[in-house]
């Protein structure tokens, strides 16, 4: 009876130590890489919240940081506790158009499409969408680009 309760003992004590190296221990210390990162923020620091808002440290206090966001510069306070995590400071803001690449001669022939297509003053009736007998087109993408051929026409008269 004595080895049994030993054994039952030893399992319950190997149980508890498997846990603490699985569970406890690696939360610690993510818990302390997370601390150390917030004491380490500074200014010019690009950081995302644990809401998903991307900016700029623009100061720093000893529990919250002002952080400048989108276009205008939104100055925004929030305890350093609200920062996730801290990105590359020389990644654009999320808001700052990266550079743009070469577009194709499809890409363009599809603008020039939607430029003469675009004309905010001129309504398209229902009849346009419909065939010349009355029918319906068989889809939407014919009677688009019947109306496109229209407008492309008048535009250019």
């Amino acid at each position: 009876m004595n080895s049994a309760l030993l054994t039952q003992v030893g399992l319950l004590a190997v149980f508890v130590l498997m846990m603490y190296f699985m569970l406890i221990r690696p939360q610690k210390k993510r818990e302390k890489e997370t601390q150390q990162m917030r004491d380490a923020l500074k200014k010019g620091d690009k950081v995302v919240t644990i809401g998903g808002i991307v900016g700029r440290i623009s100061s720093v206090g000893p529990e919250t940081v002002v952080i400048e966001v989108g276009k205008d510069r939104v100055k925004l306070e929030m305890l350093k506790s609200a920062i996730g995590n801290v990105v590359n400071g020389n990644a654009p803001l999320s808001d700052e158009k990266p550079s743009k690449p070469a577009k194709s001669e499809k890409d363009e022939e599809e603008d020039d499409a939607k430029d003469a297509t675009v004309n905010r003053d001129r309504k398209i009736s229902p009849k346009k969408l419909t065939g010349k007998k009355g029918g319906k087109k068989e889809s939407a993408e014919e009677a688009v680009a019947d109306v496109a051929a229209e407008v492309k026409e008048e535009v250019q008269e």
